[in-house]
């Protein structure tokens, strides 16, 4: 196509045709049109579709990396969370281990509540973890961490314990560390916490060793990691005394004819006084009043008194027990009566308890001013040193016993007193510890101090085998038996022991005493003629050896028959003794006791009853009165060397 161009200045071609003087072809403004959209359009145009396809894929990628990161921060710091707990848990049980006394860890596990672990190679009694032979034995007990109450699907010495929703199994391994002979024995002990995250199992674990010098010598009051302390230890007792009444021939003949007893009783008051001192301090006051029991064969054992109480006191950080605690006692009166079931001709026994007894027993390991019960002296003086004590006093007020009854030949024989114990003083104990020195115990001690144990017993008239009633009313007992009736009697028996172990403690000391200011203790027994009677005095030489008594026949003819009562035995005299071991310095253990025996000692005395061929009564009436004994030890804490 031809275009046609007008002619015009070339130097005023566009204010011409800006004027309308130039007429510009159709074609060409067509064309400036384009190219200027196209000069636009390059000037302010985006991203085309695989740029931002580009963009896209690299913020993705970014985007994924970022995620990943954040995830994996995430777990760690999760894991991390776990991890932490995991050893919170691990050092817990580890201090609950670390607060076990030595003498647990040796114990170790429980055999039966321990069986079936897998990090556990059994092999019969040898069981072995990680090469080192396990601690276990048959214990029966539960002692968290080792051994602990076994639910379902767990063992005793392992626990779960559950934080934030996550469960960790804490397992705990005492094993013995191999030493050389006659080194004192250490165990290692490992705990482990495991826990699963994900299907994965992860753990934390740790280990500690446990020792006791030899130096120490109680793991109950040195239960703890730390050197060797003075030891100190103080007991006072006067066993279980009793009077038994039990059959000749069991399964042969009754001891009362149609009668099936196993045993009747007096029982004395019973106390005990204990205080032991290392590294914590453990207080024992025990005391029990006088009682009566029966026993038969064929029935459920019956007691009447016997009132008791046993209050303990400690220091020990771990324990339940009071610092201090004290108790009285008072009895109710109490008989117990079996007979053999024939109404009104009954053939009977009865043990019958003292009434109205009363004690106070005391033990305090941390006196706290006035609201700490004072413990006292056998003197009943209050000791008012503040420091560990223990102290009982039981008195007996009334009258114990046992009694029988025989009906034969259409006659009633009157009863029997086979043995009384009439009201008695006071039996006092005290175990005590002093650093400096008093009128009261421990005179001469110092420094680390000392250790007192005293005690001091009183009985009733006691009086054994008397004959029936009727022969003493009809005047068939032998010349004298009237109107006290006995074989045998003791009559205002006391004694007194005490030591003491230390700086500056006394020497250890037993004697006789009086019983209530009424003269010194005296024995009376049947010679077969008249009575043999002996004076205990703390001024003249112990008596000792045995007795035997000569037999007693007597018949009486009530009734319809002849009834004939023997009565034989024997017994030895009890003694009172002291005892003294004192190493140099008490390096090693001191100790002193002191010891009044039973004054009647493995005393038997047999009696029968018999009407023609026909035995009504055949028994043995045994006595132990008991010792009261007093002990004490002391160990000076070891030197650095």
């Amino acid at each position: 196509m031809a275009i046609t161009w007008a002619t015009v200045p070339v130097t005023h071609a566009d204010e011409d045709e800006r004027q309308g003087r130039v007429t510009i072809p159709a074609d060409r403004h067509t064309n400036r049109g384009v190219n200027g959209r196209r000069r636009l359009g390059r000037r302010s145009g985006g991203f085309t579709l695989v740029e931002l396809l580009i963009a896209t894929t690299l913020i993705m990628v970014a985007m994924g990396a970022m995620m990943l990161v954040y995830t994996s921060a995430l777990a760690q710091t999760a894991g991390a969370k776990q991890r932490q707990v995991a050893d919170s848990v691990l050092t817990k049980t580890m201090e609950q281990v670390r607060a076990l006394p030595y003498a647990t860890i040796a114990k170790g596990l429980d055999n039966t509540a321990s069986l079936g672990d897998g990090a556990i190679t059994y092999s019969g009694a040898n069981w072995t973890y990680n090469s080192e032979s396990v601690v276990h034995g048959a214990l029966g007990y539960q002692q968290a961490p080792l051994n602990n109450p076994v639910s379902a699907g767990t063992l005793g010495h392992k626990q779960t314990v559950t934080v934030n929703n996550s469960k960790y199994t804490v397992a705990v391994y005492p094993t013995f560390i191999p030493l050389g002979s006659g080194t004192q024995q250490s165990y290692r002990v490992t705990v482990v916490v495991s826990w699963k995250t994900n299907a994965r199992t992860f753990q934390v674990s740790g280990q500690t060793l446990v020792y006791s010098p030899q130096g120490c010598l109680s793991t109950a009051t040195h239960p703890f990691g730390a050197p060797c302390q003075p030891f100190f230890y103080s007991s006072a007792t006067t066993g279980i005394g009793s009077i038994q009444v039990i059959p000749a021939a069991p399964g042969v003949d009754d001891a009362v004819d149609g009668i099936d007893l196993e045993r009747a009783q007096i029982l004395f008051p019973e106390e005990h006084a204990t205080l032991d001192v290392e590294q914590i301090t453990k207080v024992l006051a025990k005391g029990v009043t006088s009682g009566a029991a029966m026993d038969l064969f064929s029935g459920t054992p019956v007691t009447v008194g016997s009132v008791g109480a046993a209050p303990q006191a400690d220091t020990d950080p771990a324990s339940l027990a009071s610092p201090f605690s004290s108790n009285t006692l008072t009895q109710i009166a109490g008989s117990i009566f079996r007979d053999d079931g024939s109404a009104s001709n009954a053939n009977w026994i009865s043990a019958t308890a003292s009434p109205g007894d009363t004690g106070t027993v005391t033990a305090t390991a941390v006196a706290s001013g006035a609201s700490s019960p004072p413990c006292k002296t056998v003197l009943d003086a209050p000791i008012g040193n503040s420091l560990p004590c223990s102290s009982t006093v039981v008195q007996q007020n009334g009258t114990s016993s046992i009694q029988a009854g025989v009906y034969w030949g259409g006659h009633y024989w009157g009863a029997i007193p086979l043995a009384s114990v009439d009201p008695s003083g006071p039996t006092r104990l005290s175990a005590s510890r002093w650093t400096t020195g008093a009128g009261l115990a421990c005179a001469g001690t110092s420094g680390v101090g000392c250790v007192n144990a005293a005690g001091t017993r009183r009985f009733g008239t006691i009086r054994l085998a008397g004959l029936p009633a009727e022969f003493i009313a009809d005047v068939k007992q032998p010349l004298l038996w009237a109107p006290e009736n006995y074989l045998v009697e003791l009559s205002n028996y006391g004694s007194s022991v005490s030591t003491e172990a230390g700086i500056g403690a006394a020497a250890p000391a037993a004697q006789r005493l009086a019983a209530s200011g009424l003269g010194f203790p005296t024995l009376k027994y049947w010679n077969g003629a008249g009575y043999t009677t002996v004076n205990w005095s703390s001024l003249l030489p112990p008596v000792s050896g045995s007795v035997t008594l000569p037999p007693v026949t007597v018949t009486d003819d009530k009734g319809s028959g002849n009834l004939t009562v023997t009565i034989s035995g024997g017994f030895t005299f009890g003694t009172l003794s002291t005892t003294t071991d004192l190493p140099a310095g008490c390096a090693t253990l001191c100790t002193t006791t002191a010891t009044a025996e039973s004054p009647l000692k493995a005393a038997t005395i047999n009696y029968l009853i018999t009407r023609g061929g026909t035995t009504l009564a055949n028994l043995v009436i045994t006595v132990d009165l008991a010792d009261l004994k007093v002990s004490t030890k002391y160990q000076a804490a070891p030197s650095a060397s």
